[in-house]
């Protein structure tokens, strides 16, 4: 074991005692500043993926609210176009409910969209909307009503892809990611069942 030592013993041996205490100081405080880098290093990737899930959470709201009107306009337009023609003001008024919910989705999409590589996936959306509203009372009630369930699956698509970008399906606490879960995936796909 002296052997081992005894460069260093030697070294300190030949250093006045202010230089010792600078080397002594420095074999400590070199590893106390490799364990700060690290423990900021990862704040900061935690940080980041805080981030990354609010971006989603915040594109995802407005979305899940399309998933809530759309079925309704959708059972409103098959009811009238099954002999309710009462319900036409009715599928009116949700057209503008559900044009105030593209208008959010759009803002979310212009400040979000980049980050979480929608590309023009929301512009595709509007577009299936625009044909709907424009098609949908003049269409056979079946077509109409398929046609409304693949715009709704469509926008399902998008939410998962938002959680997959945004690191949502990534949260490692089990009750955030079983609270994400049940928000993302399990709600949108169950309410579009019922």
């Amino acid at each position: 074991m002296d052997s081992l030592l005894s460069p260093g013993i030697a070294l300190l041996n030949r250093l006045r005692f202010p230089l010792k205490f600078g080397l002594v100081s420095l074999v400590f405080i070199i590893p106390m500043l490799i364990m700060a880098y690290l423990i900021l290093s990862g704040i900061e990737d935690t940080v980041t993926f805080l981030e990354a899930e609010h971006k989603g959470v915040e594109y995802i709201m407005p979305l899940r609210q399309l998933v809530e009107h759309v079925p309704q306009h959708r059972g409103m337009t098959n009811a009238y176009l099954n002999g309710g023609t009462s319900f036409k003001d009715k599928v009116l008024a949700k057209r503008g409910v559900i044009d105030g919910k593209f208008d959010a989705v759009i803002a979310a999409d212009e400040e979000f969209g980049a980050d979480l590589k929608t590309g023009n996936k929301v512009a595709e959306l509007q577009r299936q909307w625009s044909a709907l509203k424009s098609n949908s009372m003049s269409m056979a009630a079946a077509e109409s009503f398929a046609a409304h369930t693949a715009f709704i699956g469509e926008i399902i698509v998008l939410i998962q892809h938002v959680a997959d970008t945004s690191s949502l399906i990534l949260d490692s606490g089990l009750d955030t990611y079983y609270l994400m879960d049940l928000m993302v995936m399990r709600l949108p796909a169950m309410a579009e069942a019922m």
